[in-house]
C-alpha cells in the first residue's frame, strides 16, 4: 500500500489548547478554576489559587505541587516537566490541565538553561547577550509544548496556559507605531506558543459611563479575535468578543456556551457518505440495526420498525451517532482461520466400525411393569452396516450436534455503557449520559418538567436533544451528571455495606 492510501479528510475530535492573558488580579485563576475537573500546575510565586481556595472564592481544586510540601509553586523546570509526564502516564480522571502561569514556566526554563548550559554557567549577562539565551530556550520550549499536546491527544484533556499581560509598542511598518496588549514573556518563546494555541483570549474589564456621569455599567469581556490593540485569535469561528456580568464565573460560562456551539457546528455539519459510515460500523463491530436503535433511543424515532435505508435517516442524527461511536474502542480482530487437518497416512483404508445396536431404552426410565411388577427388558435390534434406506432393519440414528444460537451483537447503549462521553457539543455528551443512565428522551424531558426552568419549555418545543440549543442542553447535561453521581455513590455504599456484613459474618464464624 502506498502513502496516498492513508490520505484522510477528517480530523479527530480533540479538546482545545487555550491561552488566556489578563492584568494582575483580573480573575485569570478564578476563570481557570471553572474548567471541567481541573488540575493546576503552579509555577514559582504563582500561588493565587491557594488564597482563592482559602477564602472560598473557588471550591476545592486539585493542584501541584502540594500546598503543604511546597506552598511557593514549582521552583525547578525539571519538576514542572515531570508533573506533566505524570499527567500523561499515571491513572487519573482530570479533564483539564492548567499551567499557572505560562510566563512563570518560561522563567523556570530560562533559569534552567542559564544554570546548566555550558555557554552560560549561571551568567545572566551572557544569557541576555544578543538573545543567545532565548535561542537556546526555544527548542526546549517546543518540546514542552509537544508534551502538552500528548496530554491533549493521549488523555483527551483540555490544556490551558494562563499568562500575565503587558502593553508593548508595536512597530507598524505601514503607519504610526502604537501600543498593543499581549502576553508577558520571552518573544521567541511566545512566537512558538502563538502558533500552537487554538484560542488566544485577552480577559479585560470594560466600564460604560452614561452621558450624565451618573450611572455606569461594568462587564467582563474575553477578546478572541485579533485587533490593532489586542493580540488574540481562534480556530473555532468564535465571535469577536464574549461578554458577561463582571465576574470570572459568568465569563467562563459565556465562553463555554460559545465554544460548545462552535464544536456542535463541526459535529453536525459533517456529512457522512454511506461508504464512510459503513466502514466506521465495521471498524467498531456495529451494525446498521445498532445505529437505528441508538438513534431511536436518543431522538424518539421509530426507525427499527420502518427499517429505512441510509439516505432516509437524518444526516444530523447520523453525525451525532458517528461522533459518539468514534470514541468507542475498535472491535477486536477476527480470530485466524483454523488450519486444515493433516492428511491421513498412506496405507490401506481401515474398515468402518460396526454401528452400535439400537435400543428403545431411555436413561432413567422406570422399567417395571405397572401390572405385574416384573422388570422390562429393553428391546434391542441389531444394526446392519450399509442397510438400504427402505430396509425395515432398525438402524441407530446418528447423534445430531447442536450449537447454541449465535450471540446477539452488544447493544450500542444500555446500563453497561461505560465509555467516556464524546467530547465536543453538549448535545453529544447529553446523549452519552442518557445511554449511561439507560434513559429515553421522553424520560429525560420528564426530569425537566416542573423545575421552573427555561429548559422544560424548550424541550417541549424542540422535541429531540439534537435540536436543543447548546446552552439548554448544558442544563440537562448537568442534571444527568448529578443523577449519575448519585447512582454511583449509592452503588458504592451498597458495596461497602455488603463488604462490612461479610466481614462481620466471618468474624462471628471464626
Amino acid at each position: 500500500m502506498g502513502i496516498l492510501s492513508s490520505v484522510t479528510t477528517t480530523a479527530p475530535n480533540l479538546p482545545p489548547r487555550f491561552v488566556m492573558y489578563a492584568p494582575e488580579k483580573a480573575g485569570k485563576t478564578s476563570f481557570g478554576a471553572q474548567w471541567e475537573n481541573p488540575l493546576f500546575l503552579m509555577t514559582a510565586g504563582e500561588t493565587g489559587l491557594l488564597t482563592l481556595i482559602e477564602s472560598g472564592q473557588v471550591g476545592p481544586t486539585a493542584h501541584l505541587p502540594s500546598s503543604e510540601e511546597n506552598p511557593t509553586g514549582f521552583l525547578k523546570w525539571d519538576d514542572l516537566t515531570d508533573a506533566v509526564r505524570a499527567v500523561i502516564n499515571e491513572p487519573h480522571d482530570y479533564r483539564t490541565l492548567l499551567v499557572d502561569t505560562g510566563n512563570g514556566a518560561e522563567n523556570l526554563l530560562a533559569q534552567h538553561v542559564c544554570d546548566t548550559d555550558t555557554e552560560f554557567l549561571g551568567n545572566w549577562g551572557e544569557f541576555n547577550s544578543f538573545g543567545r539565551g532565548e535561542r537556546r530556550c526555544a527548542p526546549v520550549w517546543a518540546g514542552f509544548l509537544n508534551l502538552l499536546d500528548q496530554v491533549r491527544v493521549r488523555r483527551r484533556m483540555a490544556v490551558v496556559l494562563l499568562y500575565h499581560s503587558k502593553a508593548k509598542q508595536f512597530n507598524n511598518p505601514t503607519g504610526k507605531d502604537y501600543e498593543q496588549w499581549k502576553p508577558e514573556g520571552y518573544e521567541r518563546l511566545w512566537g512558538l506558543t502563538h502558533k500552537w494555541a487554538d484560542v488566544i483570549g485577552f480577559y479585560g474589564l470594560r466600564v460604560q459611563v452614561n452621558k450624565d456621569d451618573k450611572a455606569y455599567k461594568e462587564e467582563r469581556y474575553l477578546r478572541v479575535q485579533p485587533s490593532a490593540a489586542i493580540v488574540a485569535g481562534n480556530r473555532y469561528g468564535l465571535p469577536d468578543e464574549v461578554t458577561s456580568a463582571p465576574n470570572a464565573v459568568a465569563l467562563y460560562r459565556a465562553f463555554d456556551a460559545e465554544y460548545r456551539k462552535a464544536k456542535a457546528r463541526g459535529v453536525t455539519a459533517r456529512k457522512w457518505s454511506k461508504e464512510e459510515f459503513s466502514a466506521l460500523l465495521t471498524r467498531k463491530g456495529k451494525t446498521w440495526r445498532n445505529a437505528l436503535s441508538w438513534i431511536d433511543k436518543s431522538f424518539g424515532t421509530t426507525h427499527l420498525e420502518a427499517k429505512p435505508d441510509f439516505a432516509s435517516v437524518s444526516a444530523e442524527h447520523v453525525a451525532l451517532y458517528a461522533a459518539w461511536l468514534g470514541n468507542q474502542p475498535d472491535a477486536p480482530p477476527p480470530p485466524p482461520p483454523a488450519s486444515p487437518p493433516p492428511p491421513p497416512p498412506p496405507g490401506p483404508v481401515p474398515a468402518p466400525a460396526p454401528l452400535p445396536a439400537a435400543t428403545d431404552d431411555v436413561e432413567g426410565e422406570d422399567r417395571s411393569d405397572p401390572t405385574t411388577g416384573a422388570t422390562r427388558t429393553p428391546t434391542t435390534t441389531a444394526a446392519t452396516p450399509n442397510a438400504p434406506l427402505n430396509s425395515t432393519t432398525a438402524v441407530a440414528k446418528p447423534t445430531t450436534l447442536t450449537t447454541d444460537p449465535a450471540p446477539k451483537p452488544a447493544p450500542a447503549f444500555g446500563r453497561r455503557f461505560t465509555a467516556p462521553p464524546a467530547p465536543g457539543a453538549d448535545v453529544a455528551e447529553l446523549l452519552a449520559l442518557m445511554h449511561q443512565l439507560d434513559l429515553s428522551w421522553p424520560e429525560v424531558r420528564d426530569r425537566a418538567e416542573g423545575k421552573g426552568e427555561e429548559i422544560a419549555a424548550a424541550c417541549g418545543i424542540y422535541g429531540t436533544p439534537g435540536l436543543v440549543l447548546p446552552e439548554l442542553a448544558l442544563s440537562l447535561r448537568n442534571r444527568l451528571r448529578t443523577e449519575l453521581e448519585v447512582r454511583v455513590a449509592e452503588k458504592k455504599s451498597r458495596a461497602a455495606k455488603r463488604a462490612a456484613n461479610k466481614a462481620a459474618r466471618e468474624a462471628v464464624a471464626s
